[in-house]
């Protein structure tokens, strides 16, 4: 096992797949928090995640969260998505990581609950 020496510098994961491609585009930016704490927190983590799509000249960013606040207030970020790594199990026992990306941009850009 290998640790870092030195505070996160960067995104944690990006996803690059065909089956994403006509949703969110390529790559996928993902970004894991152990804790989202407060609303003020999701706000910050989901800002440094759509600076992170910014950089990698992405269209979409995925934030997910181990425990804690659900960032409701991350929807103020319009280029990412918001999910609890429990839901993110959860949902994958029912469907696809693509049909799951898909329903979660149609929400956020639509409205529409999955």
């Amino acid at each position: 096992m290998a640790e870092a020496t030195s505070r996160d510098k960067g995104v944690d994961l990006a996803i690059w797949s065909d089956s994403l491609e006509p949703f969110v585009g390529n790559p996928l930016v993902v970004e894991v928090k152990r804790r989202v704490g407060s609303p003020s927190n999701a706000e910050a983590a989901a800002a440094q995640v759509s600076n992170y799509v910014a950089t990698a000249g992405a269209m979409w960013g995925l934030l997910l969260y181990l425990e804690g606040y659900t960032p409701s207030t991350a929807s103020r970020v319009p280029n990412v998505l918001t999910l609890a790594v429990r839901d993110l199990i959860k949902e994958l026992r029912q469907r696809t990581f693509p049909e799951l990306i898909r329903d979660l941009r149609n929400e956020r850009v639509h409205g529409a609950r999955r």
